[in-house]
């Protein structure tokens, strides 16, 4: 979609009456009196544990009762007194069916003290958000929108949780609607342009409160942040606007409990501090850890978002195993022990910083540059088969800490401890690059890569296998 230049703005005058359609062919004067856009997003509740409350009573009763939850439940949608019921409410119930209104709705019943059964929903509302500030196209300028209602419909029987979202405005250019319905409920970038723009995104949108104070702005152009999710979780975060809106409900990222293997634990983000170096050592107590500390507080990991903002992290790793992110990786391998062992270091640390008189000295480090190759892992399904050392180190190149066992890594002879120093012809410097080399190619082609063992240079040919086959 091409970008929309917004040369018009200062001019922008109500239409007169008959233009304001919305019509297929766009003209330069084309205008929409009346605006509003619902946005409807279904979730599904993730369960806890076995065994712990209901399925759904933790996360609703984390937004109902919750210390910094922002919303609050509104008890009857419906009541006696009709110039109290907002209009939405009026369209919604009556969209459906009778037999779908009772079971959504329930009838009117227990509160009112009229016989019936109670509703599988309960509503919650946000009273924070007074505007939404959009910005669709780099070099347009931001359109104000009223935020009409911010909900949260818990459908407890079900597993199920609907955020709507209803922003509205007037007199605005038809090219602009356009853009804003296309862009506004993106949840995350399917891709980057050379330059660092977001595909399909707004280039920029912030929540305001009454007083028109910024709440929460987009990090679309987060490049890092996104390909840190999908490295880790396989699975894609969301936007920061939009996790502000859900919170205190988070997104499960199917995350793991490593395995701590000959005592080995790396440590990142050691040098985003001046005391940190000293904090982390001072806290590998007996029985110490074979402590591999890694300066970088970027990398493919949740810390990196909040290291750009500049503040001090520190990401406790055991490292990639060949389990990691499988259906293999079942609850009997969980190394519980060594788990601890790693939160009791943590803990130590967080306690010496909270201790401190003074606050750590940040130090900052400018972020690494994307990569202009303009290949993405993003909907790729290529799979070599290796598993990266995630310690990293001072030498260019990728340092395998294994690879899995009949992949194509193995078959083309590649074995733990391998440094990798180029990959399809493309050199490769870490484990950014070697991404970007690798999700460059696709299923059923060969490659060659060339490899350092025991200070010797090797070349392998390999052919590139499908992920999940």
């Amino acid at each position: 979609m091409g970008s929309t230049k917004n040369t018009d703005r200062q001019s922008l005058k109500s239409p007169e009456e008959g233009e304001c359609e919305m019509r297929p062919n766009v003209g330069s004067g084309r205008f929409v009196r009346q605006f509003r856009q619902i946005l409807l997003w279904p979730l599904q509740l993730v369960p806890p544990a076995q065994g712990t409350q209901p399925r759904d009573g933790d996360l609703l009763a984390a937004v109902a009762n919750g210390a910094d939850s922002r919303w609050v439940e509104i008890n009857n949608e419906f009541p006696d007194d009709a110039s109290l019921l907002q209009e939405h409410a009026y369209r919604e119930f009556v969209s459906f069916l009778p037999h779908v209104q009772r079971f959504l709705y329930g009838a009117r019943g227990l509160q009112s003290g009229r016989s019936g059964c109670a509703s599988p929903i309960r509503v919650f509302r946000r009273h924070d958000l007074e505007k939404v500030r959009i910005t669709t196209v780099e070099g347009t300028s931001p359109l104000l929108f009223s935020v009409a209602r911010v909900e949260l419909h818990f459908f407890c029987d079900v597993d199920v949780v609907i955020l709507a979202v209803e922003i509205e405005a007037q007199d605005l250019a038809l090219k602009d609607v356009q853009e804003v319905m296309y862009r506004f409920g993106r949840a995350y970038p399917s891709g980057w342009t050379d330059t660092g723009q977001a595909w399909h995104c707004p280039e920029r949108v912030e929540w305001l409160d009454p007083e028109g104070r910024v709440l929460a702005t987009s990090d679309y152009e987060d490049r890092e942040a996104y390909l840190s999710s999908v490295c880790r979780h396989q699975a894609p975060t969301i936007a920061a606007h939009w996790r502000f809106l859900l919170a205190p409900l988070g997104m499960d990222q199917n995350d793991m409990v490593g395995r701590l293997r000959n005592d080995r634990l790396i440590v990142y983000g050691v040098n985003t501090a001046t005391e940190m170096p000293a904090l982390v050592q001072a806290a590998n107590v007996s029985p110490a850890f074979d402590l591999k500390a890694v300066g970088d507080g970027y990398g493919p990991s949740d810390q990196s978002s909040f290291y750009a903002k500049g503040i001090p992290v520190l990401h406790f790793f055991t490292d990639l195993h060949d389990d990691y992110h499988r259906a293999t990786d079942d609850a009997d391998k969980i190394d519980s022990v060594g788990a601890a062992r790693v939160v009791a270091m943590a803990e130590r640390v967080v306690r010496d910083i909270a201790d401190r008189d003074a606050p750590l000295t940040p130090v900052r480090v400018a972020a690494p540059a994307p990569a202009t190759s303009g290949s993405s892992s993003q909907g790729s399904n290529v799979y070599l088969g290796s598993i990266p050392d995630m310690s990293g180190g001072d030498e260019a190149g990728l340092r395998l800490s294994g690879v899995r066992g009949g992949s194509p890594a193995d078959l083309g002879g590649l074995k733990a401890g391998d440094l990798v120093v180029e990959l399809g012809g493309k050199p490769v410097k870490d484990l950014y690059s070697y991404s970007d080399a690798l999700y460059a190619h696709k299923p059923g082609e060969k490659v060659e890569i060339v490899y350092v063992r025991s200070g010797e240079r090797h070349t392998t040919t390999v052919t590139l296998g499908t992920r999940g086959q």
